[in-house]
Parts: structure tokens; C-alpha cells; sequence
């Protein structure tokens, strides 16, 4: 009986301290756990960057118009610079025929009207064409093709008059078709500064 007694008072001073044992064992292992699991997390934002990108802008690729139609908007660089010595020759011509009265460069100036007006026509076209390939359409470029398209107007109406009235250009006459070539002239330098500003940059002209 005595060795039944020992042994049930060595049980229950065993009991408790393998339970404590247990469960400082299953406590550590616990704790040991969300460890791993922050080094797991720490391990993948070191890998992987996340970029926001919700915010970010995305431009459409500017269109590029085939065919002739295209062909012809890519010819405007070279097309553009021949109405602006075919007027500017008009205006030179008109001022020594109609200003200073040279009979032999005031019948030069009626055919070269037509040809200003004529050589506007495919620095005109080339511009459209070529506006279409560009992406997004800017106000500088609204305001060189309407400069550009009362330019032509004005050189057609001028050539138009100084044909016309060819036989009977009177004094009122020659005032409003030197007005007309003036103001087509004005239009160009102004129409051509503004092209430029797109290409080069500000302040091209003035």
C-alpha cells in the first residue's frame, strides 16, 4: 500500500507539469507560426513591386491615313512652300504695275494672280490630309488652317476680279483687288508663323 500511495502522489505532481510542458511547448509553436508567415509576406513585397496604374493616361496611337489621301498629306512640307512665292511675287509685281504704274508688270500681274490662286489649291488639300493623321487637333492648328483657307479665299476673289474687270479695271477696282492681295498676304505670313510654331516651337516668326 505504501508503494501504491507513492506512486499516485508522484502521478499527480506529473500530470500538471507535462500539461504546462504541453503547453508552453504548443504556445511556442504558436507564436513561432506568425513569424514564418511575416517572413513569407516580408519575402513576397520584396519580390513583387505593385504598380497603380488606374490613374495612368493612355493615348491612343495617332492615325495614319493610307493611299493617295495620305500620300498627299505627307507631300504638305513641300506643297506649302509654293503659293507662298507664287503670292508673294504677286504682291511684288502688283506694287510696281498698279502702284507705280509699269504697264509691262501690271499685264504681268493678271496671269500671275490665277496661278496664286491656283497653287493655294494643293497646299490647301495636302494640309486636310494631313491633319488627319494627327492624333488629337489643337487650337494652333485649327487657327493655321482657317488663316490659310481666307488666304485662298481672298487670292481667288482677287484673281477673280482682276480677270473679270481685265478690260475695265477702273481706279475703284484696282483699290479693292490691292486691298484683297494685302490682306491675302497678311493672312500667309501670319497662317505660315503659326505653322511654324507647331514644327519649331514659339516665337518662330514673332
Amino acid at each position: 500500500m505504501r508503494w501504491v500511495g507513492a506512486a499516485v502522489f508522484l502521478a499527480v505532481l506529473l500530470v500538471p507539469a507535462t500539461g504546462t510542458g504541453s503547453g508552453s511547448g504548443t504556445g511556442t509553436g504558436t507564436a513561432a507560426e506568425p513569424k514564418a508567415q511575416r517572413g513569407t509576406g516580408t519575402g513576397t513585397s520584396e519580390g513583387v513591386e505593385d504598380i497603380d496604374v488606374s490613374g495612368a493616361e493612355v493615348k491612343p496611337p495617332p492615325a495614319k491615313p493610307s493611299g493617295l489621301w495620305g500620300f498627299l498629306g505627307r507631300l504638305h512640307p513641300l506643297l506649302v512652300h509654293v503659293p507662298i512665292g507664287w503670292l508673294i511675287l504677286l504682291a511684288l509685281v502688283d506694287l510696281g504695275g498698279l502702284a507705280i504704274g509699269y504697264e509691262t508688270l501690271e499685264r504681268a500681274g493678271r496671269p500671275l494672280a490665277i496661278i496664286a490662286a491656283l497653287s493655294c489649291l494643293p497646299g490647301l488639300l495636302s494640309g486636310f490630309a494631313r491633319a488627319d493623321g494627327v492624333a488629337k487637333v489643337s487650337a494652333a492648328l485649327l487657327l493655321h488652317r482657317n488663316l490659310m483657307i481666307g488666304c485662298t479665299v481672298l487670292v481667288a476673289a482677287a484673281a477673280a476680279l482682276r480677270y473679270l474687270r481685265r478690260l475695265r479695271f477702273t481706279r475703284t477696282m484696282r483699290a479693292v483687288y490691292a486691298l484683297l492681295v494685302g490682306l491675302a498676304t497678311a493672312l500667309l505670313v501670319i497662317g505660315a508663323h503659326h505653322g511654324a510654331t507647331m514644327v519649331y516651337g514659339e516665337g518662330y516668326l514673332f
